[in-house]
């Protein structure tokens, strides 16, 4: 199989201890990764399912307190924006990665992906 065949990673979910690897089958994980195919898989076997890198679990703290709000796909790439859950801060991650802290949502509202 090559690159071009392996699912991307859109985003990373934290089920709380309660999510289940599509891959190897373990149970209890914390940090889930959805692939662009819909499939999950846990953290560690991201890099396995799409020959990518995978992000360290100590890097995804952050998403405890953040719920998606919208994902867009463009150009390939899954844009997904996230806000504080009861708050208003925002950030953006592409495929997976976190690439904006702050000010996200304007700039999806300016590129047109939301509503103003």
């Amino acid at each position: 199989m090559t690159a071009q065949q392996l699912p991307t990673i859109t985003r990373y979910e934290d089920h709380e201890g309660d999510g289940r690897c599509g891959l190897c089958e373990r149970e209890g994980l914390r940090w889930i990764a959805v692939l662009s195919d819909g499939s999950t898989v846990g953290s560690e076997c991201a890099k396995k399912a799409t020959g990518t890198k995978a992000i360290a679990p100590a890097k995804l703290a952050w998403l405890a307190h953040f719920e998606v709000v919208a994902e867009v796909v463009d150009c390939g790439n899954t844009h997904t924006l996230w806000q504080h859950r009861g708050g208003v801060a925002t950030r953006e991650t592409v495929n997976g990665h976190l690439s904006k802290v702050g000010g996200a949502r304007a700039d999806w509202i300016a590129d047109g992906w939301i509503a103003g």
